[in-house]
């Protein structure tokens, strides 16, 4: 209990203020508040909105480059088609 009171009184508040603070199970009580959770749920869906726009940027530039070898394979084929068609 020594250690425990010296160190309460080293950061400067009463140590009765402290110990009732610690007695009443108010450890992480920020994430029962409605603010908080508000605030923490903002900041997923801003992660997600942020990782969803990054995974659309990589489909498209996936897509992107598909279209051009798709349209690259429907030249070779049309090639063919009038080379065998003459």
């Amino acid at each position: 209990m020594y250690r425990l009171s010296r160190s309460f009184k080293q950061c400067g508040k009463p140590l009765k203020m402290q110990r009732a603070f610690m007695q009443e199970g108010t450890e992480g009580a920020t994430t029962r508040t409605k603010d908080w959770g508000d605030k923490e749920r903002a900041a997923e869906n801003v992660w997600a909105k942020q990782a969803d726009s990054e995974k659309l940027k990589a489909l498209r530039s996936l897509l992107e480059q598909q279209k051009k070898t798709t349209d690259a394979i429907k030249q070779e084929l049309d090639k063919i088609t009038e080379k065998n068609a003459k």
